[in-house]
């Protein structure tokens, strides 16, 4: 299971962790470090901060439910040795793209990356958060499961389809 499974999902949710993280410290570094009272009193504003909001947090619940079910997925494999699975797992999920994410490059960004908080504390925090904290669990409960019922599958592949569509819609 390490080659076949914990390499590529790793890398996987390395990737996609590192590209969220970016575009969340910048529309943090936007919305808390420049922040003035007009963006509530603005309509427009309002809304964008609103969906903003909203699309980061859905984000966030698909990367969750990623991990969760890569752990699962891990636990129900190899119940013997899911920890250790579960642990390299969270350790290609660091190493695959380091503390770097895909908008730090970008000169434009340079103002968000420049402090410390968004360049390395909010992408590792999040990577600890949404990636290793719902793999472990996900270890957890595949390696104690014995049996899941086709009502509660069929229920988390399709909330799951939807956020993975919703996340790639050119899927």
């Amino acid at each position: 299971a390490l080659v076949t499974v914990v390499a590529p999902l790793g890398v996987f949710l390395s990737h996609i962790s590192a590209a969220w993280a970016g575009g969340t410290a910048i529309y943090s570094w936007l919305y808390v470090d420049n922040w003035t009272w007009g963006y509530l009193r603005s309509p427009g504003a309002r809304h964008e901060l609103a969906w903003t909001v909203l699309g980061f947090g859905l984000d966030y619940v698909t990367l969750a439910s990623w991990a969760w079910a890569s752990g699962y997925t891990l636990g129900s494999l190899s119940r013997e040795t899911s920890w250790l699975n579960a642990a390299l797992l969270s350790l290609v999920t660091f190493v695959g793209t380091g503390s770097l994410t895909v908008q730090s490059a970008n000169p434009f960004n340079a103002a968000a990356f420049s402090l410390t908080f968004y360049r390395a504390i909010l992408p590792t925090s999040l990577r600890a958060v949404l990636v290793v904290i719902p793999a472990y669990w996900g270890a957890c409960v595949g390696r104690r499961s014995t049996a899941v019922s086709g009502q509660r599958t069929t229920i988390g592949v399709v909330v799951m389809g939807i956020l993975t569509l919703r996340t790639f819609p050119f899927l």
